[in-house]
């Protein structure tokens, strides 16, 4: 049936872009913004950072091949708004009680979410109750939440897990990942901070 589907689309030509929202323009959801910018399959729509040195700013000043039109939203609501239900890609934390109100106000939006967020990739191991009251008001809004994790290691643990997940039997994978972290001094300070 997938594969039928996928016929009919192509047969009625290309798919809209998805529309995009970045939430949060520290060094990493400058990144995500990146390539949300270059992608043909995203449109990028809006930018979210309450930070007054970035709020209210053109978002082609901050990130390069930005939609020129484009602001910094400190209000989330405008922002989300803009969305259309769309996907949220949001960088703002790696705990997830920093990130649980913005991704819910999203989600009551009626947008999709993709947080770089760790806790939120099984958030029922350490917060069983907001995990369950997050995923009720997914199922309610009938939107679909994914912690992806951006920390050392818990990428490079997703990406072998998932390739190994997909071609069977793995005796041996090794990844390295390389970072310069003089660019980015609170991602490893386990402090709470935007993108």
């Amino acid at each position: 049936m997938a594969r039928g589907r996928a016929a009919e689309t192509n047969r009625a030509g290309p798919a809209a872009p998805i529309p995009v929202a970045v939430m949060g323009l520290g060094m990493i959801g400058r990144g995500i913004a990146r390539a949300a910018a270059s992608s043909g399959e995203l449109e990028l729509v809006a930018a979210i950072d309450p930070a007054p040195d970035l709020a209210h700013k053109r978002l082609v000043d901050l990130v390069p091949g930005a939609p020129p039109g484009l602001r910094v939203e400190a209000d989330p609501a405008r922002a989300l708004r803009l969305l259309r239900g769309g996907v949220l890609l949001h960088s703002g934390g790696s705990r997830l009680k920093d990130v649980l109100g913005p991704v819910e106000q999203a989600v009551r939006a009626g947008a999709h979410v993709v947080s770089t967020c760790e806790e939120l990739a099984f958030p029922w191991l350490s917060h069983e109750q907001q995990a369950d009251a997050l995923d009720e008001l997914a199922r309610k809004h009938e939107v679909a939440v994914l912690g992806t994790g951006a920390c050392l290691g818990f990428v490079l643990d997703r990406l072998v897990a998932t390739a190994g997940g997909a071609c069977g039997e793995v005796r041996h994978a090794r990844a390295v990942r390389v970072a310069d972290f003089a660019r980015c001094p609170t991602c490893c300070s386990g402090a709470p901070a935007w993108g």
